[in-house]
Order: C-alpha cells, then sequence, then structure tokens
C-alpha cells in the first residue's frame, strides 16, 4: 500500500500539482479544503504525514494547525507546512504549534518529496544497535525502540513526534557526547531540505518538555554555543 499523504490546500491548482508530483514518486494524496475538514478525514483513512498549504492564512491559522499537530501526535504522525516568504512570525508560532517541517516558498517540489521520504520512513532508517541480539537503545530508565517507535521511561511510554523521535535517537546512539545543531539537522531532516539552526532548538524544547514530564527532571544538557546532549552528570538508577 502506498503511504497516504492529506493535502489540506484551499486552493484546488495547488493540490492538482503536488499531488500529481507526489503520485509520481509513489504516494496516495487525499485532499482536504482546510483545516478542519483535515481534521475530519483524520480518523477516517490511515495517513502516513499531512502537508497544510499555508498560503492563505484565513484557512490555516495557528490555532487551528496546533490541533491538527494535537490530533496527528498520539499517532507520531509528521505535519509539514508550506509558508509563504516574508512571514517570519507565522514560521516559528507553526513549528510551536507543532509542525515538523516548513517549506519557504518558492521552494523546488523535490525538498517536499525528500522531506516525506525521510519522515515516512523515519523508524526504519535508524541505524540498528551494535548487538544484534538488542531490540532497542537504554540509558538509566530512557529506552527506545527504533523498529517500533517507541520511547518509555521507567516502563511508561512516551509519545514523540518523527522529528523529536529522532533527535533523542541521534543522543542516545552517543550519551555521553555533545551534538552540533548541525548535526542534528542531519541527523533529523531529509537531505538537501534547508533547515534553520534555530528550528533544532524548538523541537529540542518540544523533546525536552516531553522528557521532563515524564522524568521529573531536565534530561538534556544545552551548552552554550556547541549544542545539546543527554545529561550525564544524572544519577541513571
Amino acid at each position: 500500500m502506498r503511504p497516504c499523504i492529506l493535502v489540506c490546500s484551499y486552493d484546488a491548482s495547488y493540490y492538482l500539482l503536488i499531488s500529481y508530483i507526489l503520485e509520481i514518486e509513489g504516494f496516495a494524496c487525499l485532499p482536504a479544503c482546510d483545516c478542519a475538514n483535515a481534521l475530519e478525514l483524520l480518523p477516517q483513512r490511515r495517513v502516513t504525514a499531512v502537508l497544510l498549504d499555508c498560503s492563505d492564512n484565513s484557512s490555516c491559522k495557528p490555532d487551528a494547525i496546533g490541533r491538527i499537530c494535537q490530533a496527528t501526535k498520539q499517532h507520531s504522525i509528521p505535519v509539514l507546512a508550506v509558508l509563504p516568504s516574508g512571514n517570519e512570525a507565522l514560521y516559528f508560532e507553526l513549528l510551536k504549534a507543532g509542525v515538523d517541517h516548513i517549506f519557504i516558498s518558492p521552494h523546488h517540489p523535490s525538498q517536499i518529496v525528500h522531506a516525506l521520504r525521510g519522515l515516512a520512513g523515519m523508524g526504519e532508517q535508524l541505524a540498528a544497535p551494535e548487538d544484534p541480539g538488542q531490540t532497542g537503545f537504554s540509558w538509566g530508565k530512557l529506552e527506545l525502540f527504533p523498529q517500533q517507535h517507541r520511547v518509555r521511561y521507567d516502563g511508561k511510554d512516551i509519545v514523540l513526534g518523527p522529528i523529536q523521535f529522532k533527535l533523542l535517537a541521534t543522543m542516545m546512539h552517543d550519551p555521553d557526547r555533545i551534538f552540533s545543531r548541525e548535526e542534528f539537522i542531519r541527523a533529523a531532516w531529509a537531505p538537501n531540505v534547508h533547515v534553520e539552526p534555530r528550528t533544532v532548538d524548538v523541537h529540542m524544547g518540544r523533546l525536552r518538555e516531553a522528557l521532563r514530564n515524564a522524568a521529573g527532571r531536565d534530561v538534556i544538557r544545552t551548552v552554550r554555543s556547541a549544542g545539546y546532549g543527554l545529561d550525564s552528570t544524572i544519577e541513571k538508577t
């Protein structure tokens, strides 16, 4: 079965163009005319990712997009958005709402294809543990299972989006390292897609909050001008 992309756009011509490109690349597409329509369709179909056309601010406001992100979070469905240039305020509002990646127009459609391929196969693309007998990684009470796209702390599940999952997996591959923002971009986003370093900070903040809620303390360490890593000073018992 081809991965299904829910394309939310008020512009029928945009949907026809992007759906044509995506279907050539092996995806199936499902149209939604606005965010309300997208929310209605999400429970009805098995969706691999959501692509939002934010060219019309009235049809996809940040609060409506936030509801879409909440609806997709439980199933780790990535949300992508297309935004006209010159709208930096909305760019960061969308990131804070939970959008995984934003494309600034004008952009080449191949960037969307690359990103969807990477996000749709996020779990399968993670490197396997060194010990073939293992099924995942552990760091104290924190466990990550790549094939199941599952994270647990002290036996309790933590729900993470695809980008946050990949950021955590990167750190758990080498828990003693501090990773730069550039390293996280290479690890968590598709190639040939431009990602601002500040975008990493937004996703890392989202990951930090999820882990703090589960562990009752900060698990991620920030090193100014260097990057992020797991906090090795925490007693891991």
